[in-house]
């Protein structure tokens, strides 16, 4: 088993934050180990560049073990330095990490740069040569498809980026891709000798020259992975991309030359003395290799299902030995801007090239935003910023329609709510921690494990003075951890879990309290080498998103997504090459403050409504998750009875396909106990002749409008052993799941839900079903924003997932993107009043009937918290996409 990385005994490792610079994460707190006090002074500041892809869009592995540096711009020579401001090496996934720790971050323009060295090899991924032997060529002798072999001394890749203005991924790390179109833009800017622009101007204009060429979609961006930020779904431009990418892999194999030698031979091609920035249509020499022909038919003949047919009619309709003579408008819109919610932005697009004096050109806005309106069809916009925090991307596309050329820029957009500054936090509270986690472990044979989480117990501090308002933990700590996890690969395995006591050892973190009522809390990067195990461990850092659930702000629920690695070591240091397990958690944080509610009849004639979203696993690799309706009440005494009137399930085996099942709840009501100590009570049913069992911790608002619950459940098989019931037993278990439930007091009257906007966080599952009955499942973990308007709710989702997808054979792959996206879900609000319970029909589900689609929203609030549980099922283009998830927020439009 894989130990557990995020836990509340992990927190001193993963919570100490650094003020950050530019939007990154780090590490450099200090953790106050004596008496749990706040530790004055701010840690260095911070910023990261992780999780860059070295492959484009659709190639995978390219490199691993590479030299890779980093290259600041010296502004007064206009030359790059040539001492690296970093360096490291690609890891097994062939991305680097360059944290600024106790340095002061790039700034401007910078030079990323991918070379030999000792042991740095290439994968073949020449993606139309199926099991074909001679896939790619090497050297040393041809290399089938995915195999490793050693990198050509000689082999670089460049990216030359404006790091002020590359797109910023959710956790606040800037992104620079390495591939071969970014080399190809990168050459350019040498041969500029235009002194009217700046370098950054420079760089806007290469990439635009490079797409234009090559008739790509001016939306693509050849550095920062940003397509998708603009887009809803798919990504703009990705298959051609990879296939551009891949195609100088497939010239490299038809010619038998290295890959090295193709990219510096079509460097060569467009760099030509009076032709910078063109390259020759075709030719008449069939020898010639490194014209614009030979690079788009290599792209075509890649299975990638990308569209050259209109770079293809030109080059058809090209004189041989002609040059492109493409040269696209091109506008800049400066640095990244960072913005309080609510605030009107304007941005102006300036000329880099091709506008002056000319009347065709047109401006197309675009912009992933919230209810961002972009009207204008000038070189100015003006618009609101939305009310949640988020990183969104801004951009515009410029097209002259006299010669049909265009080019696209963008920034990033970070709207962040001013801090409070006060001791409106301070004081003790109750926290318990959930995680629900794909891995695949790759010591020996390849193994899925889907694992869940629950971590109880001991009570935490908030205080603030000088430095801020600080999260923190005196040492020794306790919790209990009930930890699950199944091997998903293998339908013969059974379920691993296990019971433990953790004792923490101290930490303080930074907790920024906004003025829209949510906070953060920024978890640094993290990275633990163990001698002892031979395993280097990396924790990616994230930021935990806090939304308030009760009224008074007495309760706030917490949502993040975790990346985490371990790699072997070698010599004793750590072997990135060698990636032993990879994984993505989602996760939630319950933060209660401590109350003088004690008793068991604190809450009398009390209605509640919400729901609880349940996450487990069988013994047979079955997965499920269900979300069910749940209303409590409290009769004059206080003693508590439940009912759940409907309940969704989404259910099935990997990789055969997810089922999604509405159907009634559960409508008898359930008696049960409690007793609250200081506004929190937990619950053990241990079973003694029953196999179900449960453990929960139940929080109660100081003002008692909310709770929030968090619970585990197992069953195991009693056939056997009448004994067999503890959570940890190893003798037939059958079951293990963990909940999360969240519920608002019932307003007593309706609530008009048309005009409000809400903060949330959003936990998600899903599949799709293809067109060849391959079923992939996944995870979501997101952020933003839910507005109701006229009949129509809008969310928009910042966030990440994870997934396990078969091939045609049905044999698994594992899918963690490396950068968040965001994506903007429309639907039709069929009742936009609530009833006098707080609740209201937002899609009608199909009890009825027995086949999908199956589509159903209910929500619930009372006029500041939201909770809503939503499912649907759509088909789109031969694929069945299932989905089924729980929200909750905070009203941030009153």
């Amino acid at each position: 088993m894989s130990k557990s990385r995020f836990t509340l005994a992990t927190l001193p490792l993963a919570l100490t934050l650094a003020a950050c610079s530019g939007g990154g994460g780090g590490g450099g707190g200090s953790d106050d180990e004596d008496d749990g006090s706040v530790v004055s002074g701010e840690p260095a500041a911070t910023v990261e560049v992780e999780r860059v892809s070295l492959t484009g869009l659709a190639i995978k592995g390219l490199a691993r073990g590479a030299k890779i540096e980093l290259f600041a711009l010296d502004t007064t020579s206009g030359t790059f330095q040539t001492t690296a401001l970093a360096s490291g090496s690609t890891d097994a996934n062939g991305q680097y990490t360059f944290d600024f720790e106790d340095r002061t971050p790039p700034s401007g323009v910078v030079k990323v740069v991918l070379s030999y060295q000792d042991g740095a090899e290439l994968q073949c991924d020449n993606t139309n040569s199926g099991d074909d032997a001679t896939a790619c060529y090497s050297p040393a002798g041809y290399v089938p498809l995915g195999d490793y072999y050693s990198m050509p001394t000689g082999f670089r890749l460049v990216s030359i980026a404006d790091f002020d203005s590359s797109a910023v991924d959710i956790n606040g790390a800037r992104i620079i891709n390495l591939t071969s179109l970014s080399s190809l833009a990168s050459s350019l800017l040498d041969e500029d000798s235009d002194s009217s622009l700046t370098y950054a101007e420079k760089v806007l204009k290469a990439s635009a020259q490079i797409k234009a060429i090559l008739g790509m979609n001016a939306d693509t961006d050849l550095t920062s992975d940003t397509p998708e930020n603009l887009a809803e779904e798919d990504d703009v431009g990705d298959q051609e991309y990879g296939a551009l990418n891949a195609a100088f892999i497939r010239i490299a194999k038809d010619t038998n030359v290295s890959v090295d030698t193709v990219i510096g031979n079509f460097i060569d091609a467009i760099t030509s003395t009076g032709q910078v920035g063109q390259i020759v249509w075709k030719s008449s020499d069939t020898n010639d290799k490194n014209t614009l022909a030979v690079l788009i038919d290599a792209a075509r003949n890649l299975d990638t299902g990308a569209d050259f047919s209109g770079i293809q009619t030109e080059i058809d309709a090209a004189t041989p030995g002609d040059y492109t003579d493409k040269v696209p408008p091109v506008v800049t819109l400066g640095s990244n801007q960072t913005v309080a919610p609510g605030t009107s932005v304007t941005l102006t697009a300036s000329e880099v090239q091709g506008i002056t004096g000319k009347t065709t050109i047109t401006y197309n806005w675009l912009t992933n935003a919230p209810g961002a309106s972009l009207t204008s069809t000038t070189n100015t916009q003006t618009f609101t910023a939305p009310p949640t925090e988020g990183n969104y991307r801004v951009g515009v596309k410029v097209t002259d329609s006299d010669t049909g050329l265009e080019s696209s820029t963008a920034i990033t957009l970070t709207v962040k709510a001013p801090a409070v500054i006060g001791s409106a936090l301070d004081g003790d509270y109750h926290l318990v921690y959930s995680a629900r986690r794909l891995e695949k472990q790759t010591d020996g044979s390849t193994a899925y494990l889907l694992r869940g989480e629950m971590e109880d117990g001991g009570t935490f501090k908030i205080g603030t003075g000088s430095e801020g308002t600080i999260l923190y933990e005196a040492p020794g700590f306790s919790a209990l951890n009930h930890l699950f996890e199944n091997n998903i690969s293998d339908s013969n395995s059974g379920i691993y879990s296990e019971l433990e006591t953790y004792t923490g050892e101290g930490f303080q973190s930074k907790i920024a309290l906004k003025s829209d009522g949510t906070a953060s809390v920024d978890i640094p990067k993290d990275t633990e080498l163990d001698s002892a195990e031979g395993i280097y461990s990396v924790s990616e850092g994230f930021t935990l998103r806090l939304v308030p659930v009760a009224k008074d702000n007495s309760l706030y629920l917490g949502f993040g997504v975790d990346d985490g690695r371990e790699y072997g070591l070698l010599n004793g240091q750590p072997d990135t090459t060698n990636l032993l397990f990879d994984d993505r958690e989602i996760m939630n944080i319950m933060l209660a403050r401590k109350n003088g509610l004690s008793g068991t009849d604190i809450v009398k004639n009390a209605e509640y409504v919400g729901f609880e979203l349940e996450f487990g696993t069988g013994g047979t690799s079955n997965i499920e998750t269900s979300v069910y309706d749940v209303r409590l009440s409290f009769d004059a005494s206080g003693a508590l009875s439940s009912f759940e009137p409907y309940s969704v399930e989404f259910n099935g085996q990997v990789p055969s396909s997810m089922n999604l099942l509405p159907q009634p709840g559960d409508t008898n009501a359930e008696p049960g106990d409690y007793n609250f100590i200081d506004g929190r009570f937990t619950y053990d049913d241990v079973p003694t002749i029953d196999s179900a069992g449960s453990h929960g911790s139940v929080l109660l608002a100081t003002d008692q409008s909310a709770l929030m619950v968090q619970s585990v459940y197992w069953n195991n098989n009693l056939s056997n052993n009448a004994t067999n019931t503890a959570f940890d037993s190893t003798i037939d278990p059958f079951w293990r799941s963990t909940s999360l439930g969240v519920f608002v007091k019932t307003p007593g009257s309706a609530i008009n839900l048309d005009g409000k906007t809400f903060a949330i966080g959003a936990q998600g599952f899903y599949s799709v079903l293809d067109s060849q009955s391959a079923s992939s499942f996944g995870m979501r973990g997101e952020y933003g924003t839910a507005t109701f308007s006229g009949s129509t709710l809008t969310l928009t989702l910042t966030g990440k997932q994870v997934a396990l997808t078969p091939d045609s054979s049905g044999t698994l792959t594992f899918a963690k993107p490396a950068t968040a996206s965001t994506r903007t879900v429309t639907i039709a609000v069929e009742q936009m009043t609530t009833g006098s319970d707080g609740c209201a029909t937002i899609v009608t589900s199909s009890l009825e009937s027995d086949t999908p689609p199956y589509n159903g929203t209910y929500a619930c609030t009372d006029g500041k918290t939201l909770v809503m549980r939503h499912f649907s099922t759509t088909t789109d283009g031969g694929n069945t996409r299932k989905y089924l998830g729980m929200m909750v927020g905070t009203n941030v439009a009153q």
